[in-house]
């Protein structure tokens, strides 16, 4: 009886340690993607403040449109 508790308990820190590293990947693949999707939207961002920025550069330097 004494060896089946001591085994129960050896299969209780198992699941336990396999809980936490479970939780553990979890989290670190969440943290990872919502990052890249920062990351992303920041990069998009930039982007568009570069093209914003070429547009008004050359709007100024090649002057209105001959039309």
């Amino acid at each position: 009886m004494a060896a089946a508790k001591i085994e129960i308990r050896q299969l209780d820190e198992k699941l336990n340690a396999f809980r936490i590293e479970a939780a553990r990947t979890y989290v670190i693949g969440d943290v990872i993607t919502r990052l890249k999707r920062r990351i992303d939207d920041m990069v998009s961002s930039v982007c568009d403040e570069m093209k914003e920025t070429r547009d008004i550069m050359l709007k100024a330097i090649t002057g209105p449109p001959l039309t």
